[in-house]
């Protein structure tokens, strides 16, 4: 119990200090140069991109409910978003990689009870992912470029469903980005689409 505190009050600092972190730098310098690496669409077909998102969180789903640590942590490495994501998806906002790398840590941290946590639901009956691109429903797709792939995966247990942060395709790989939403929400608006 108090890991899970640990976590959530990790979380509401990252969510308290992301509007001090995005206002750091001053209206009159110019915004960092963007990554040489574009966050490209992937080059398969829509029906194929979602078979992609499957693969990699069922992918991440096994380890993480494997219940050994030398398979969780290699799981989350590969699917958990990196600095070179963000400054890739948000080239303007670099400077919140910090207190986003913060909030990160906690997940490791609660790596394996969030795996037992997970185990609890029992076999996968189906995996649905969803165009979030399509759906419209999250505000934040807007704030990011167009030509990124976000999806969302829920999955589908025997009692009950569990709905995936948002999953999207970034610097040639699928990655996650938890509390994704939270934090573009601190992000200005942005009409152009640039960020």
């Amino acid at each position: 119990m108090k890991r899970h505190v640990k976590f959530i009050s990790v979380l509401a600092a990252v969510a308290a200090l992301l509007p001090i972190a995005c206002s750091r730098t001053p209206a009159t310098s110019s915004p960092p140069a963007a990554p040489t690496v574009a966050a490209q669409p992937a080059k398969e077909s829509e029906p194929s991109q979602a078979n992609e998102v499957k693969k990699a969180a069922r992918d991440f789903h096994k380890a993480l409910t494997s219940g050994n640590r030398d398979e969780q942590r290699p799981a989350l490495a590969k699917i958990l978003c990196t600095q070179k994501d963000i400054e890739t998806l948000f080239p303007k906002h670099q400077q919140f990689w910090g207190v986003i790398a913060f909030g990160l840590m906690g997940i490791e941290d609660d790596l394996e009870k969030v795996g037992k946590e997970t185990a609890r639901h029992g076999e996968i009956k189906s995996i649905r992912v969803v165009d979030l691109r399509k759906s419209g429903s999250p505000t934040f797709t807007s704030k990011l470029a167009k030509e990124v792939p976000i999806y969302q995966v829920i999955f589908e247990y025997e009692t009950t469903k569990v709905a995936f942060d948002p999953i999207f395709y970034v610097n040639g790989r699928w990655a996650w980005f938890p509390n994704l939403e939270k934090i573009a929400a601190v992000l200005p608006a942005n009409p152009k689409n640039e960020n």
